[in-house]
């Protein structure tokens, strides 16, 4: 089933959605889901739906925050893999993975103030193109959608929270020679904090802003940021974790 687009409305202490062909949702800070799910959607769907979407704005209404991140666990620190739609983010997670790597997330990552990450109990969800690349087959997965041809890679999974070390970009670009790090200063590093927070558009009308703002400018001060470039045309996994994995061995 294919499942339109739909933004949620949001007051301070209620988040609605109106998903045609899915559901409808009203959420109240500390009180339980309420859903009227479409007859023609599967469960599939509304699970996808319950552990998504609805998980980040429960979270938000209860003052926790997160980044739209896959995150695995290097020598007891979270790294946070951010960027934008193709970047590679669950491939990447899932490269590192493969190596002893536990994940704590795919798709968000919730972060205490004190820049604690929090496990979300996600496997890598990966394309066609991304189980070729890290030559698995993906019949051995799990479907995250019926309508989509992505599934999820069973993995390690961290379940335990760990300091959040580092917040990496992934770039993908034309002309570049490998892989190359660099590392963000002054105002680009809330900048990437607050292009990777999830259900931004939310924040304001929930009357959280101030508290947000603190969220954020305490984030980007207290873990490293870089960027990590790669050729778009090369899609070198192997690489791109190899620099993760040098970010997490130097990131204080």
């Amino acid at each position: 089933m294919r499942i339109e687009a739909a933004l949620p409305r949001a007051e301070p202490g209620v988040v609605t959605w109106a998903i045609p062909g899915l559901a409808r949702v009203h959420l109240r800070a500390g009180a339980e889901v309420e859903l009227e799910r479409d007859p023609r959607t599967t469960d599939v769907d509304v699970a996808w739906l319950l552990e998504g979407p609805v998980r980040q704005a429960q979270a938000l209404l209860n003052g926790i925050f997160g980044l739209r991140a896959a995150s695995v666990v290097i020598d007891g620190r979270a790294v946070a893999l951010v960027g934008g739609p193709a970047c590679g983010k669950s491939l990447t997670a899932a490269a590192l993975a493969l190596r002893g790597h536990p994940v704590l997330s795919d798709t968000w990552l919730p972060v205490e103030s004190d820049a604690t990450a929090r496990p979300t109990g996600q496997n890598p969800g990966l394309w066609p193109g991304a189980w070729a690349l890290l030559e698995r087959d993906p019949t051995d997965g799990t479907v995250v959608r019926p309508a989509l041809a992505k599934r999820t890679l069973a993995v390690v999974r961290a379940e335990e929270p760990a300091p959040l070390a580092a917040i990496v970009v992934l770039r993908r670009d034309t002309g570049v020679d490998g892989v190359t790090t660099d590392r963000l200063t002054g105002a680009p590093r809330a900048a990437v904090v607050r292009a990777a927070t999830a259900m931004l558009d939310l924040v304001d009308p929930l009357g959280m802003a101030p508290a947000y703002f603190v969220w954020m400018t305490r984030l980007a001060a207290a873990v490293a940021v870089l960027g990590v470039t790669s050729d778009r045309h090369a899609r070198d996994a192997d690489a791109v974790a190899d620099a993760v994995e040098a970010i997490a061995a130097t990131a204080r």
